[in-house]
């Protein structure tokens, strides 16, 4: 019986291959692009879940107006955390990412 229907797919394969490879084509490529973006997602919320308190972990952003508009940057000047550490009993420790710009390496200091 499974021979069978082997022998039909084969069969309507070589019959119809411009048919058949749309088909293969758009199922391999709708199952790659579905593998991708749930690969995507997994990898953006696997950030910082190894910490023990993960979900009381934040980053402080800056957002600068202009004439131009508003710029957004992850960075912010190097006295601001142990000033927010003063002044808001909330934050109990902090920590600075600095990229070397010549080696591209991450630093964690703080």
């Amino acid at each position: 019986m499974l021979k069978s229907y082997w022998k039909t797919a084969i069969r309507f394969l070589l019959k119809n291959k411009t048919f058949s490879f749309i088909n293969i084509f758009g199922l391999a490529a709708g199952t790659f692009c579905c593998l991708y973006i749930l690969l995507y997602v997994e990898d953006q919320y696997s950030y910082d879940r190894h910490h023990v308190d993960a979900k009381d972990i934040y980053r402080v952003n800056r957002i600068d107006k202009g004439p131009a508009g508003a710029f957004k940057a992850a960075i912010t000047a190097m006295p601001m955390a142990p000033l927010m550490k003063r002044d808001f009993p909330e934050v109990s420790e902090f920590a600075r990412v600095i990229a070397d710009a010549i080696s591209g390496t991450v630093t964690r200091t703080g």
